[in-house]
């Protein structure tokens, strides 16, 4: 089994690191006025939606995003079932899904994961609209 020296392992790091920098620049080109966006939102109540809404569709806003849809859903008895992400997934109008935190889609990272890739496959992609980056 071959090892790794320390400046190999560095350079294959920074390696991966461009190819992800290369893949969110792509996206954040597409980032402009008149984006077609559909907002995604989960909470665990009612009472919640207020904030993150508010936080979203100030961001939206700001950006001049257009929104074409706003999907909101209480966190579902089955953790693994997001009909309404999957709404603003297949929305065939919307260029790409807005959350106010990544949190909204999962805390669960595998799921968040096959979300995204989901969002991807779609031809979209995701914006967090807490750091106003580009998740990829």
């Amino acid at each position: 089994m071959n090892k790794l020296g320390t400046n190999e392992l560095v350079r294959c790091f920074r390696r991966v690191a461009d190819g992800w920098r290369e893949e969110r620049e792509k996206y954040e080109k597409r980032i402009c006025k008149g984006l077609k966006v559909a907002i995604y939102i989960r909470c665990k109540n009612e009472k919640s939606y207020g904030e993150h809404i508010d936080k979203a569709v100030k961001y939206c806003n700001d950006m001049g995003f257009e929104i074409v849809a706003i999907e909101k859903e209480i966190s579902p008895k089955e953790p693994d079932v997001r009909p309404h992400l999957l709404a603003a997934i297949h929305n065939k109008t919307a260029e790409a899904v807005v959350v106010s935190d990544i949190e909204r889609i999962s805390r669960n990272m595998e799921r968040v994961y096959k979300y995204i890739s989901q969002i991807y496959r779609n031809n979209k992609f995701l914006i967090n609209a807490s750091s106003g980056g580009v998740i990829v």
